[in-house]
Protein backbone atom coordinates (compact mmCIF):
# COMPACT_ATOMS: atom_id res chain seq x y z
CA UNK A 1 0.00 0.00 0.00
CA UNK A 2 1.25 3.78 -1.15
CA UNK A 3 -0.58 5.61 1.52
CA UNK A 4 -0.89 9.45 1.32
CA UNK A 5 0.91 11.80 3.27
CA UNK A 6 -2.34 13.51 5.50
CA UNK A 7 -1.47 16.87 7.07
CA UNK A 8 -4.50 16.73 9.55
CA UNK A 9 -4.36 20.55 10.32
CA UNK A 10 -7.10 21.97 12.61
CA UNK A 11 -10.37 21.11 11.34
CA UNK A 12 -12.12 23.01 14.41
CA UNK A 13 -10.77 26.61 13.22
CA UNK A 14 -11.11 25.86 9.49
CA UNK A 15 -13.98 24.65 6.74
CA UNK A 16 -11.33 24.08 4.29
CA UNK A 17 -10.22 20.99 2.99
CA UNK A 18 -7.64 20.46 0.79
CA UNK A 19 -6.99 17.23 -2.06
CA UNK A 20 -3.49 17.38 -3.79
CA UNK A 21 -3.47 14.14 -5.85
CA UNK A 22 -1.47 13.99 -8.44
CA UNK A 23 1.80 15.56 -7.32
CA UNK A 24 3.42 12.04 -6.42
CA UNK A 25 5.95 10.05 -7.77
CA UNK A 26 6.14 7.03 -5.83
CA UNK A 27 6.06 4.08 -7.92
CA UNK A 28 6.03 0.49 -6.72
CA UNK A 29 8.65 -1.96 -8.32
CA UNK A 30 6.64 -4.05 -9.62
CA UNK A 31 5.09 -1.20 -12.16
CA UNK A 32 8.54 -0.26 -12.88
CA UNK A 33 9.55 -3.42 -14.07
CA UNK A 34 6.29 -3.80 -15.92
CA UNK A 35 6.98 -0.04 -17.86
CA UNK A 36 7.96 0.23 -21.04
CA UNK A 37 8.36 3.93 -20.61
CA UNK A 38 11.01 6.04 -18.49
CA UNK A 39 9.16 5.74 -14.82
CA UNK A 40 11.22 9.73 -14.45
CA UNK A 41 9.02 10.76 -16.72
CA UNK A 42 5.24 9.86 -16.20
CA UNK A 43 3.36 12.58 -16.60
CA UNK A 44 2.91 14.47 -12.83
CA UNK A 45 1.54 17.94 -11.56
CA UNK A 46 4.75 18.59 -11.24
CA UNK A 47 5.79 19.84 -7.50
CA UNK A 48 2.45 20.24 -6.10
CA UNK A 49 3.16 18.66 -3.35
CA UNK A 50 5.66 21.39 -2.38
CA UNK A 51 3.96 24.12 -3.91
CA UNK A 52 1.20 23.96 -1.25
CA UNK A 53 3.02 22.15 1.52
CA UNK A 54 2.55 25.95 3.25
CA UNK A 55 -1.36 24.92 4.13
CA UNK A 56 0.03 23.10 7.25
CA UNK A 57 1.28 26.47 8.48
CA UNK A 58 -2.12 27.84 7.52
CA UNK A 59 -3.84 24.99 9.56
CA UNK A 60 -5.53 23.78 7.12
CA UNK A 61 -6.27 19.73 6.64
CA UNK A 62 -4.99 18.20 3.23
CA UNK A 63 -4.45 15.13 1.71
CA UNK A 64 -1.14 14.44 -0.66
CA UNK A 65 -1.00 12.10 -2.54
CA UNK A 66 2.74 9.91 -2.69
CA UNK A 67 1.98 7.07 -5.35
CA UNK A 68 2.16 8.62 -8.88
CA UNK A 69 -0.78 8.32 -10.68
CA UNK A 70 0.13 5.68 -13.38
CA UNK A 71 -0.32 3.31 -10.07
CA UNK A 72 -3.96 4.23 -9.73
CA UNK A 73 -5.71 7.85 -10.30
CA UNK A 74 -7.50 8.89 -7.57
CA UNK A 75 -9.05 11.41 -10.06
CA UNK A 76 -10.85 8.39 -12.16
CA UNK A 77 -13.65 6.77 -11.10
CA UNK A 78 -12.95 2.56 -9.98
CA UNK A 79 -16.16 1.85 -11.54
CA UNK A 80 -15.81 2.55 -14.70
CA UNK A 81 -13.53 2.31 -17.21
CA UNK A 82 -10.29 0.22 -15.60
CA UNK A 83 -7.55 0.49 -18.12
CA UNK A 84 -7.03 2.29 -21.37
CA UNK A 85 -6.82 5.69 -22.32
CA UNK A 86 -4.76 7.79 -19.69
CA UNK A 87 -7.87 10.15 -19.66
CA UNK A 88 -10.42 7.87 -18.16
CA UNK A 89 -9.47 5.04 -16.88
CA UNK A 90 -8.39 4.44 -13.44
CA UNK A 91 -5.22 2.64 -14.71
CA UNK A 92 -3.75 4.32 -17.67
CA UNK A 93 -2.24 2.02 -20.11
CA UNK A 94 -1.29 4.95 -22.16
CA UNK A 95 0.66 8.38 -21.14
CA UNK A 96 -1.14 11.60 -22.22
CA UNK A 97 -0.11 11.45 -25.72
CA UNK A 98 -1.31 8.23 -26.72
CA UNK A 99 1.72 6.07 -26.43
CA UNK A 100 1.67 2.34 -25.36
CA UNK A 101 3.08 2.19 -21.36
CA UNK A 102 3.23 -1.94 -21.12
CA UNK A 103 4.17 -4.51 -23.51
CA UNK A 104 0.57 -6.12 -22.56
CA UNK A 105 -2.44 -5.10 -20.89
CA UNK A 106 -2.95 -5.36 -17.12
CA UNK A 107 -5.08 -8.34 -15.71
CA UNK A 108 -7.67 -7.95 -13.27
CA UNK A 109 -5.97 -9.00 -10.34
CA UNK A 110 -3.25 -6.41 -11.42
CA UNK A 111 -5.51 -3.61 -11.40
CA UNK A 112 -7.31 -4.52 -8.66
CA UNK A 113 -4.01 -3.99 -6.36
CA UNK A 114 -3.22 -1.02 -7.74
CA UNK A 115 -6.67 0.09 -6.58
CA UNK A 116 -5.86 -0.77 -3.39
CA UNK A 117 -2.64 0.02 -2.98
CA UNK A 118 -3.04 4.16 -3.87
CA UNK A 119 -6.52 4.89 -4.94
CA UNK A 120 -8.59 3.57 -1.82
CA UNK A 121 -5.99 4.81 1.03
CA UNK A 122 -5.88 8.25 -1.46
CA UNK A 123 -9.84 8.68 -0.78
CA UNK A 124 -10.22 7.32 2.73
CA UNK A 125 -7.79 9.30 4.08
CA UNK A 126 -9.60 12.44 2.03
CA UNK A 127 -13.27 11.16 3.52
CA UNK A 128 -11.63 11.33 6.75
CA UNK A 129 -10.86 15.19 6.92
CA UNK A 130 -13.87 16.02 5.19
CA UNK A 131 -15.85 14.24 8.06
CA UNK A 132 -13.80 15.67 10.75
CA UNK A 133 -14.01 19.08 9.36
CA UNK A 134 -18.26 18.16 9.33
CA UNK A 135 -17.75 17.73 13.08
CA UNK A 136 -17.37 21.12 13.99
CA UNK A 137 -18.71 22.80 11.15
CA UNK A 138 -22.05 21.93 8.69
CA UNK A 139 -20.18 23.03 6.11
CA UNK A 140 -17.01 22.17 4.07
CA UNK A 141 -15.06 23.34 1.36
CA UNK A 142 -13.25 21.56 -0.47
CA UNK A 143 -10.89 22.33 -2.62
CA UNK A 144 -9.15 19.52 -5.27
CA UNK A 145 -5.77 21.23 -6.21
CA UNK A 146 -3.83 20.32 -9.48
CA UNK A 147 -1.91 21.79 -12.43
CA UNK A 148 -1.87 21.59 -16.35
CA UNK A 149 0.76 22.48 -19.07
CA UNK A 150 -1.86 23.66 -21.83
CA UNK A 151 -1.17 26.96 -23.41
CA UNK A 152 -4.46 28.66 -21.93
CA UNK A 153 -5.23 32.38 -21.74
CA UNK A 154 -5.46 32.06 -18.15
CA UNK A 155 -3.71 31.08 -14.99
CA UNK A 156 -6.12 29.12 -13.44
CA UNK A 157 -8.99 27.27 -14.77
CA UNK A 158 -11.72 26.88 -11.35
CA UNK A 159 -14.52 23.76 -12.43
CA UNK A 160 -17.47 23.14 -10.78
CA UNK A 161 -18.82 20.38 -13.17
CA UNK A 162 -20.77 23.45 -14.62
CA UNK A 163 -22.54 24.47 -11.29
CA UNK A 164 -23.15 20.78 -9.69
CA UNK A 165 -20.65 19.98 -7.47
CA UNK A 166 -20.49 23.56 -5.48
CA UNK A 167 -22.98 26.58 -4.69
CA UNK A 168 -22.67 28.81 -7.93
CA UNK A 169 -22.36 31.12 -5.21
CA UNK A 170 -18.75 29.64 -3.21
CA UNK A 171 -17.53 29.06 -6.97
CA UNK A 172 -17.91 33.05 -7.36
CA UNK A 173 -16.08 33.04 -3.74
CA UNK A 174 -13.11 31.00 -4.95
CA UNK A 175 -13.24 33.03 -8.22
CA UNK A 176 -12.63 36.05 -6.82
CA UNK A 177 -10.57 34.99 -4.17
CA UNK A 178 -8.05 33.87 -6.90
CA UNK A 179 -8.40 36.93 -9.05
CA UNK A 180 -7.97 39.20 -6.13
CA UNK A 181 -4.46 38.61 -5.76
CA UNK A 182 -3.34 38.72 -9.77
CA UNK A 183 -4.98 35.50 -11.45
CA UNK A 184 -6.15 35.04 -14.05
CA UNK A 185 -9.11 32.93 -13.99
CA UNK A 186 -11.13 31.21 -15.83
CA UNK A 187 -14.25 28.45 -14.90
CA UNK A 188 -15.24 24.73 -16.21
CA UNK A 189 -13.26 25.25 -20.19
CA UNK A 190 -11.74 23.35 -20.71
CA UNK A 191 -11.09 21.46 -17.03
CA UNK A 192 -14.73 21.06 -15.14
CA UNK A 193 -13.59 18.62 -12.87
CA UNK A 194 -12.98 15.02 -12.43
CA UNK A 195 -14.06 12.22 -10.25
CA UNK A 196 -12.77 14.10 -7.05
CA UNK A 197 -15.49 16.35 -7.57
CA UNK A 198 -17.76 14.55 -8.59
CA UNK A 199 -17.57 11.95 -5.41
CA UNK A 200 -19.34 14.88 -3.03
CA UNK A 201 -22.03 16.19 -6.12
CA UNK A 202 -25.10 14.74 -4.06
CA UNK A 203 -23.93 16.19 -0.69
CA UNK A 204 -25.50 19.14 0.62
CA UNK A 205 -22.54 19.59 2.85
CA UNK A 206 -19.84 19.70 0.53
CA UNK A 207 -18.83 22.11 -1.65
CA UNK A 208 -16.42 20.88 -3.98
CA UNK A 209 -14.43 22.38 -6.58
CA UNK A 210 -11.44 21.94 -8.91
CA UNK A 211 -8.84 24.58 -8.93
CA UNK A 212 -6.24 23.96 -11.95
CA UNK A 213 -3.08 25.86 -12.28
CA UNK A 214 -0.75 27.08 -15.06
CA UNK A 215 2.45 25.53 -14.28
CA UNK A 216 4.32 28.52 -16.01
CA UNK A 217 3.32 30.45 -13.20
CA UNK A 218 5.88 28.39 -11.00
CA UNK A 219 7.66 26.51 -12.98
CA UNK A 220 10.11 27.44 -16.02
CA UNK A 221 8.20 28.06 -19.27
CA UNK A 222 10.51 26.53 -21.44
CA UNK A 223 10.97 23.00 -19.75
CA UNK A 224 7.22 23.41 -19.57
CA UNK A 225 6.40 24.00 -23.21
CA UNK A 226 8.55 21.14 -24.28
CA UNK A 227 6.77 18.97 -21.52
CA UNK A 228 10.00 18.05 -19.83
CA UNK A 229 9.77 15.52 -16.83
CA UNK A 230 10.37 17.36 -13.57
CA UNK A 231 10.48 20.90 -14.84
CA UNK A 232 12.70 23.17 -13.15
CA UNK A 233 10.93 25.83 -10.49
CA UNK A 234 11.15 29.48 -11.59
CA UNK A 235 12.61 30.91 -8.70
CA UNK A 236 10.93 34.04 -8.73
CA UNK A 237 7.73 32.53 -9.96
CA UNK A 238 7.49 29.67 -7.41
CA UNK A 239 7.80 32.61 -4.36
CA UNK A 240 4.91 34.44 -5.89
CA UNK A 241 2.92 32.00 -6.46
CA UNK A 242 3.10 30.38 -3.17
CA UNK A 243 2.27 34.10 -1.83
CA UNK A 244 -0.79 34.68 -3.91
CA UNK A 245 -2.00 30.82 -2.99
CA UNK A 246 -1.50 31.48 0.96
CA UNK A 247 -3.41 34.76 0.54
CA UNK A 248 -6.01 33.13 -1.89
CA UNK A 249 -6.63 30.09 1.02
CA UNK A 250 -5.97 32.27 3.84
CA UNK A 251 -9.55 34.33 2.32
CA UNK A 252 -10.83 31.13 2.15
CA UNK A 253 -10.25 29.81 5.03
CA UNK A 254 -13.27 30.34 7.17
CA UNK A 255 -15.45 28.61 3.96
CA UNK A 256 -18.76 29.05 3.16
CA UNK A 257 -21.71 29.16 6.00
CA UNK A 258 -24.57 27.34 3.22
CA UNK A 259 -25.29 25.74 0.35
CA UNK A 260 -28.07 25.48 -2.08
CA UNK A 261 -28.67 22.52 -4.39
CA UNK A 262 -26.68 23.19 -6.94
CA UNK A 263 -28.22 23.58 -10.73
CA UNK A 264 -26.08 22.45 -14.06
CA UNK A 265 -25.55 25.30 -15.68
CA UNK A 266 -26.24 26.10 -19.35
CA UNK A 267 -23.32 25.76 -20.43
CA UNK A 268 -22.89 22.14 -18.74
CA UNK A 269 -26.01 21.28 -20.41
CA UNK A 270 -25.19 21.88 -24.01
CA UNK A 271 -21.51 20.03 -23.42
CA UNK A 272 -23.32 17.05 -22.05
CA UNK A 273 -25.91 16.87 -24.71
CA UNK A 274 -23.00 17.51 -27.60
CA UNK A 275 -20.92 14.83 -26.43
CA UNK A 276 -22.42 12.67 -23.82
CA UNK A 277 -20.19 10.01 -23.42
CA UNK A 278 -16.92 12.32 -23.65
CA UNK A 279 -14.71 11.89 -20.64
CA UNK A 280 -14.19 14.50 -18.36
CA UNK A 281 -10.33 15.32 -19.70
CA UNK A 282 -8.39 16.83 -17.51
CA UNK A 283 -4.14 16.61 -17.18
Amino acid sequence: MIPPSVRPGDPASTRLVLSVPHGGRVLPEEARAALLADPGALWSDWRTDELYDFAADLGLPSVVARASRFVADPNRDPAGPSHGSFWSTVVPAEDPWGRPLYGRPLDADELAARVAAAHRPFHAALDDLVAASLRHHPRVLLLDLHSFGLRLDADVVIGDRHGTTADPAVSDRVEEALAAVGFRVRRNDPFPGGWITARYQHDDRVDAVQIELDQRTHLQADDVDRAVPDPRPDEAGWNRTRRRLAATLEALRDGPEHRVAPQEDEAGRRARAERPDDPVRRP
